[in-house]
C-alpha cells in the first residue's frame, strides 16, 4: 500500500476518507440493535434518523483512545457517536476546535432539548458553530533534492529502474510542513506538530507515521537528502520530547498505540550514510528515552519451559481498549457479532 500510495500521489492536499463503500454496506446488514453479554449496547438506525439521545450509546471499555481535553470531542463520548449515529463522520468533529474544550462540551449539552433529544440539524449546527475544517499542514520544500542521480543508471533492469525513478521523482511532492496557526494555537488541534519538514506517505494519508517514516528516511537517504532525512529524525526526536514515545502517528487518536520502535535504525542508517558523529551525539538522549519508556511500559517476560528459561522481550500494542474513532462502527459491531466476551480484548486489537 505504501508504494501505490507514493506512484499515485498528487501535489495537492485531499482529505483522507474516513469509511468506504464496503464498510457502510458491513453496517447497514447488522441489526439496527446490537447488544452483548458484556452490557455493551448501542442502538443504530437507519442513517436518515434525526434524533440522537444518550441512551443510544453504553460501551463498557475502561483504557480511552487518548486522554486529556480532546479525549471526549475526537476520542470518545457522545460527539463521537453522535456523528457516527447521524452519518456526518466526514463532517464533523472538525479539525481545528473554535474554542476550549470545556466550552465546545458545554455548548454539546445545549444542543440536547428538556427531553434529552438531539435532532440532527441542531448537530450540525453545533458542528458548525464549534469547529473548523480547514488546512493543517501545506506544501514545503526539499532543498537538498536533485532531479538527476548517479545510481539510477547502474539498475540494469528498466522495470525496477523505472520503479525508482518514479519514487525518486515523488519527494517533492510529498513534502509537508504544519502551517503556522498549529503551532500558534496548538490546543485547538487534535495533532502534534513537528518543526521541521516531513514526508507523508501518499495523499491519502495527510500526517506522519512512525512505521512508514522508517521506510520514507531509508528513500531519502538513497535520494541523497541527508538534510531532509536529518529534520525527519529530529521530529521524531521532538515528539518522544513531548509524549515521552513515538505514537502510531501525530493524530491524538493514535497517541497511546505503539508501532515497532524503529528510530534507534533509523539513525543507525543515517549515520552510517552520514558519518554525521555531532549528530548522533546530540540524538543518544532521544534514542536512549525512547528504549526507557519501552522497558517501563512494554515489557513482557517469555518463559521457555522446556529450558527452563526466560527472556525479556518488548511488546507492541496499545494502552486502549475502546473502539477505534476513525473505525467507531465497524469495531463495535465487529466485536458485537464475536463469540467473545472480553470486548475489551477485542478492541485493544484493533488498536494496535
Amino acid at each position: 500500500m505504501f508504494v501505490f500510495q507514493m506512484l499515485s500521489s498528487a501535489s495537492s492536499v485531499v482529505k483522507m476518507p474516513r469509511h468506504c463503500f464496503f464498510l457502510q454496506l458491513f453496517i447497514s446488514l447488522l441489526p439496527l440493535f446490537s447488544s452483548g453479554g458484556n452490557g455493551s449496547t448501542f442502538f443504530f438506525h437507519k442513517k436518515d434518523s434525526d434524533v440522537f439521545t444518550r441512551d443510544h450509546v453504553k460501551v463498557n471499555c475502561s483504557e480511552p483512545i487518548c486522554i486529556g481535553h480532546y479525549r471526549e470531542i475526537y476520542c470518545e463520548g457522545a460527539i463521537m457517536w453522535a456523528t457516527w449515529y447521524f452519518g456526518l463522520q466526514n463532517e464533523c468533529p472538525g479539525n481545528r476546535m473554535r474554542f476550549e474544550a470545556e466550552v465546545i462540551l458545554k455548548n454539546f449539552d445545549s444542543s440536547f432539548d428538556q427531553q434529552g433529544r438531539l435532532y440532527r440539524e441542531d448537530f450540525r449546527r453545533f458542528c458548525k458553530e464549534n469547529f473548523d475544517d480547514r488546512p493543517y499542514l501545506e506544501e514545503a520544500q526539499v532543498k537538498d533534492w536533485t532531479a538527476d542521480l548517479g545510481f539510477l543508471d547502474r539498475i540494469t533492469s528498466p522495470k525496477m529502474k523505472m520503479f525508482a525513478t518514479a519514487i525518486h521523482k515523488i519527494w517533492p511532492q510529498l513534502a509537508r510542513r504544519f502551517v503556522d496557526d498549529v503551532f500558534e494555537h496548538p490546543d485547538r488541534y487534535p495533532f502534534l506538530a513537528v518543526p521541521y519538514t516531513f514526508l507523508i506517505p501518499g495523499n491519502l494519508v495527510q500526517m506522519y507515521y512512525y512505521w512508514d517514516t522508517f521506510w520514507i528516511v531509508r528513500g531519502l537517504l538513497l535520494s541523497q537528502m541527508k538534510e531532509t532525512a536529518r529534520g525527519v529524525l529530529l521530529n521524531m526526536a521532538h515528539v518522544l520530547q513531548v509524549r515521552g514515545h513515538i505514537p502510531n502517528s501525530g493524530n491524538i487518536q493514535s497517541v497511546r498505540r505503539s508501532q515497532p520502535p524503529v528510530f534507534t535504525l533509523m539513525v543507525r542508517d543515517y549515520y552510517e550514510a552520514s558519518g554525521d558523529k555531532q549528530f548522533l551525539a546530540e540524538i543518544i538522549p532521544a534514542l536512549e528515552r525512547e528504549l526507557n519508556w519501552w522497558r517501563k511500559n512494554r515489557t513482557v517476560v517469555v518463559h521457555l519451559e522446556s529450558k527452563n528459561e526466560q527472556y525479556i522481550a518488548y511488546q507492541y500494542r496499545t494502552m486502549a481498549n475502546c473502539p477505534r474513532p476513525e473505525s467507531l462502527m465497524l469495531d463495535y459491531y465487529f466485536a458485537m457479532e464475536s463469540s467473545r466476551d472480553d470486548l475489551e480484548f477485542i478492541w485493544s486489537s484493533t488498536n494496535r
